[in-house]
């Protein structure tokens, strides 16, 4: 319980998983409320409900993160400002944030309350820590598909900049980089935006991969196992990374008691000397029949080499562990015996088991009795007309196993006490010894009553007495005594004594978290109401997200043109596409992935500096996602756009954004007409005199629904060879809808993968003209890929 001790962070889809959470030996959780949470699925929090689980929490040191990371327009913020308000009043010790505009006020107002930058917001590169410790966050909470390597430089860098980094240690994974994912957004109706915390899951569905109408693949091609860092777990804790998270606010409280207790009996056998491979074989295990997809679990770029099993396979669902088959039937008696393979668990009464033949299950039913025979274990539990139905020889799989904790092991706040006295009256003071309460202090009295004539209270048994806490959230591990050490009085005067103090304390404990700011929304910005402006100027931009085999797809008639890293890492693209925008007389972009490992950022800069010396003042501007980058990376004054992946969604996360970035393109997910009222609202908080703020649109093409860091064409085989004789590939999902056929983009540079798809709010002619009217300066995105054409 030591605050020196890396943290392990559960979650808490409502109020009973938040209590065996924490019972379980969780230091901390995170949980939401009912809106605004990126899990709007899980059970969730009212605000009575938040209060008794931060008090439940508090009282046994550990702490509440609440989770606000979804993007907000700016009505919505403004509305649901005095609940966050309140829930900090209330006592929880974080917030986690994804959205720029929510996150910049959260960290003014509430200054005594930890904030953490979501994964949602992408934090990849170290170049971003600086300006995001100046705005007042103090975690990042770093993408899943970090390798030890770039985690361990991260914390380092982190650390001198006061901030605090958190890893995912276990649960499910997101195939896309998180935060940059419209999968959902844009499938089908468009209406479950997974940055609004409501995510659909395409991605566990089947799909067809092909070529020129050739099927390569089909399956589920998208579906990742769940993750597991075991292996990894004593080099994150050296590393420095504060706090281990263990995902799953949409799971059950048996998952998350597992998950729990497995991950703190590791940690806790780390720091005490004990942590070897047997300990994590026998832990993986647990956490296996807990919970996995595909038999088995993956640590993704942990070791810096793709995992080229990453995916769950055609069982994306629960899967369990196979224990054994079927080795004898008997309906009339209702019993089922299976063979139990060697080390396996035997299944044990309330457990599920699922049976399966050829990978496709038959049945499953809770364990009855079960029996030891010869054949192996006999299990009640299930109907006979089903029994009937089943063959020796078939597939047994345990598909969870309750684990059980003593109230002795349940998480406790340690308290020592102290007692003095009297003839006449006792005084008991307790003072917690360590965790986040450390130093809370009660006091309690008792009057000795003057008619007892028994024998006296010794030390040892007041001693005893004391140490009976196991209805409440303290531990006594110390007790001593001051002035006297025996007492005339019944035992009943030490036990009223020591409840009595006790509930002192819990009132102290409570108190002591408790916060006073106020719950009425302030607006920071200045009003500047109707500004007279020149029309601002509108252009053209043709993005190529790949040339590479299709170079004849460049086309004439833009101002602006916008090519990948991936491709001008190249130098015969390189060599035609610059010379090619020289004709044209046009300036040029580098788009720079919204993700990217550190193994390229070299090859960024060399591409960079040859950019500068070929192209001149005609190369504007590098393009990215990371929009608090300190800009090392620029060279001689090149503009930096942030991209789409900003998840820039209302008119205050855009004036925000405009301080960092020299234009900002606006969340894909923003339709024409939401846009447009959130830059009239811009126009009244943002001071436009001698300005043209550079806004970029996207009009025509297709978008990227997914930037992956698996290779969805390749699988991360290697060698694979997809990505030699073709630069994309079709995927379409077989629940065949109209508007979802999609385009796979692998990357040879570092084996990742975007997948293109329509845009569902492209930007017309007309808006973009509103737009600068309004005194923006305007670039219109037009993505160009092969097969496709603007001027035709």
């Amino acid at each position: 319980m030591t605050n020196n001790r890396i943290e392990l962070l559960a979650p808490a889809g409502n109020l009973e998983i938040l209590k065996v959470a924490i019972d379980s030996g969780a230091d901390s959780v995170y949980l939401g409320l009912k809106e605004y949470s990126a899990r709007a699925g899980a059970d969730n929090f009212t605000l009575d409900e938040l209060e008794e689980g931060v008090d439940y929490a508090h009282l046994r040191s550990s702490k509440v993160f609440l989770a606000v990371n979804t993007l907000m327009t700016d009505s919505e913020f403004e509305l649901f400002y005095p609940t966050i308000a309140e829930a900090v009043n209330i006592g929880v010790d974080g917030l986690i944030v994804q959205d720029l505009a929510v996150i910049t006020k959260l960290a003014q107002d509430f200054p005594n309350v930890t904030i953490n930058a979501s994964t949602q917001m992408n934090i990849y590169s170290a170049d971003e820590f600086k300006k995001l410790s100046e705005l007042g966050v103090n975690r990042v909470v770093l993408p899943r598909e970090l390798s030890c390597d770039e985690i361990e430089t991260r914390t380092k860098i982190a650390k001198g900049y006061n901030l605090e980094t958190e890893v995912f240690a276990h649960g499910a994974v997101c195939v896309c980089a998180s935060g940059l994912c419209l999968f959902s957004a844009m499938n089908r109706s468009g209406t479950r935006s997974g940055n609004r915390g409501s995510c659909a899951q395409p991605c566990r569905e089947e799909y067809n991969l092909s070529n020129n109408g050739l099927r390569l693949k089909d399956g589920h091609l998208l579906s990742p196992k769940d993750r597991d860092v075991s292996e990894y777990l004593e080099r994150l804790i050296k590393s420095g990374v504060k706090s281990l998270k263990i995902e799953g606010r949409m799971r059950d409280a048996n998952y998350v008691r597992s998950a729990v207790y497995c991950y703190r009996r590791m940690i806790d056998a780390y720091y005490e000397g004990a942590l070897d491979k047997e300990l994590i074989k026998e832990i993986r295990y647990d956490l296996l029949i807990n919970f996995n997809r595909g038999g088995a679990f993956t640590s993704q770029y942990l070791s810096g080499s793709k995992d080229d099993h990453l995916l769950s396979g055609e069982y994306p669902g629960k899967y369990g562990v196979r224990i054994g088959r079927i080795s004898r039937l008997d309906a009339g008696s209702g019993q089922v015996t299976v063979g139990i393979k060697n080390g396996a668990l035997e299944p044990q009464k309330g457990d599920f088991i699922s049976i399966r033949e050829n990978a496709r299950e038959i049945c499953s039913f809770p364990v009855g009795k079960t029996n030891t025979v010869l054949n192996g274990l006999a299990i009640k539990g299930l109907h006979p007309d089903m029994i009937k139905k089943l063959k020796p020889g078939m597939e047994v799989f345990l598909m969870n196993h309750e684990i059980f904790i003593s109230k002795q092991d349940l998480r406790r706040t340690p308290v020592a006490v102290t007692i003095s006295g009297s003839d006449t009256e006792i005084t008991a003071t307790a003072k917690i010894t360590d965790g986040i309460a450390k130093g809370i202090t009660a006091e309690s009295k008792v009057v000795i009553p003057d008619d007892f004539d028994g024998r006296p209270l010794e030390k040892d048994r007041i001693t005893e007495q004391f140490s009976k806490t196991l209805d409440t959230p303290f531990t006594v591990t110390e007790v001593s005594f001051e002035t006297i050490d025996k007492f005339y009085c019944p035992v009943s005067v030490i036990n009223y004594l020591r409840r009595d103090l006790l509930t002192v304390l819990e009132v102290n404990t409570v108190n002591s978290f408790k916060k006073t700011y106020g719950t009425d929304y302030v607006e920071d910005s200045e009003y500047f109401g109707e500004q007279e402006t020149e029309p601002g100027s509108v252009k053209n931009m043709y993005t190529y997200p790949v040339l590479r085999l299709n170079e004849d797809i460049l086309e004439e008639g833009a101002d602006i043109y916008a090519f990948s890293i991936y491709d001008l890492s190249d130098p015969d693209i390189y060599s035609n596409a610059i010379d090619f925008v020289k004709d044209q007389g046009a300036e040029l972009v580098l788009l720079i992935p919204d993700f990217h490992h550190d193994k390229i950022n070299k090859i960024i800069d060399y591409v960079i500096s040859l950019l500068k010396v070929d192209m001149g003042d005609a190369f504007i501007a590098v393009m990215a996602s990371k929009i608090f980058t300190d800009r090392k990376f620029l060279k001689d004054g090149i503009k930096f756009y942030a991209s789409a992946g900003t998840n820039i969604y209302s008119s205050k996360s855009l004036s925000h954004a405009l301080k960092y970035a020299d234009a900002v393109m606006p969340s894909y997910e923003v339709s024409a007409d939401d846009l447009i009222l959130n830059l009239k609202h811009l126009t009244e908080s943002y001071d436009l005199e001698g300005k043209h703020p550079t806004i970029i649109v996207h009009s025509d093409g297709l978008i990227p629904w997914m930037q992956s860091d698996f290779c969805a064409a390749g699988r991360n085989q290697r060698p694979c060879g997809f990505c030699r004789g073709n630069a994309y590939y079709d995927l379409k999902p077989k629940r065949d809808n109209e508007g979802t056929d999609l385009k796979v983009i692998p990357h040879p540079l570092d084996c990742s993968c975007s997948i293109y798809g329509r845009a569902k709010n492209p930007i017309g002619q007309e808006y973009a003209d509103a737009i600068a009217d309004m005194g923006f300066d305007v670039i219109c995105n037009y993505t160009i890929l092969p097969g496709g054409k603007i001027n035709d």
